[in-house]
């Protein structure tokens, strides 16, 4: 499960604490939802799809008018390794839309990655109310599970991939070099780096996904959204390379 430390961009929250977020009057062209409302529209989405949640977390930004969620689901799976996340975000400040993405769980080590790509299911208009909300959701709650499962199948491929030292250090400075982390982490990465090796018994690209995603562990749900989409890039980046190095 998702064991998850706020700082900066967001605190941690109770689901009670996100529940009691007021939602903001709303106006002739724009209709604030709250973040209850969207709670229970993905909580129907998700019974629906007859999938259970198993753990729930929480973050709140900009005086709880932002909110960043993640839930890891029940994939039916006795011995699976990877587990399934669905990340969620809603703003009743205008910040950006309702969306939802995929993600997945380490277990071992509880390393969260998401997709990267969040899918906007309602824009803040005076249409939207919440019968629709909970159509929209389980909508595109669908689309996410099956996304969940193609992410789990291409970690999986990651470790057919063996990354030689000098690909290594080349993979680590293009991760710097696109914000996944920054140049001060790297000592710690380098760290990261060799407990993965040790878990894993090889150095693979599943290996070096694993060792960011291990040292973004402590950071805020938004921060983690954003750069395990990064890392995802970067990772897919190397394996066109790698594609095109076997064609030749």
């Amino acid at each position: 499960m998702s064991d998850l430390i706020e700082h900066g961009d967001g605190k941690r929250a109770l689901e009670l604490q996100v529940m009691n977020v007021p939602e903001p009057k709303f106006t002739t062209t724009w209709h604030p939802v709250s973040h209850a409302k969207v709670i229970h529209a993905l909580e129907v989405a998700v019974k629906n799809e007859g999938i259970d949640v198993v753990d729930k977390n929480y973050s709140l930004a900009a005086e709880g008018q932002n909110m960043f969620g993640t839930w890891s689901l029940d994939s039916g799976e006795r011995d699976a390794k990877i587990g399934w996340e669905l990340g969620f975000r809603n703003s009743v400040r205008k910040s950006f839309a309702i969306g939802i993405t995929a993600g997945t769980n380490v277990f071992v080590c509880s390393n969260l990655c998401f997709s990267g790509d969040f899918l906007e299911f309602r824009r803040h208009t005076k249409q939207v109310d919440e019968e629709e909300l909970i159509v929209l959701a389980g909508r595109e709650v669908g689309q996410l599970i099956e996304k969940i499962k193609y992410q789990v199948g291409w970690q999986n491929y990651l470790k057919e991939i063996l990354l030689p030292t000098h690909r290594f250090k080349m993979l680590t400075y293009d991760a710097m070099r696109r914000g996944v982390f920054s140049p001060s982490k790297f000592n710690k990465f380098v760290d990261c780096w060799e407990e993965e090796t040790k878990q894993e018994k090889e150095r693979s690209l599943y290996t070096f996904h694993g060792a960011c995603t291990r040292l973004l562990r402590d950071r805020g749900l938004f921060q983690i959204a954003t750069q395990t989409g990064e890392l995802n890039r970067l990772a897919d980046d190397y394996l066109l390379e790698v594609a095109a190095y076997r064609r030749l």
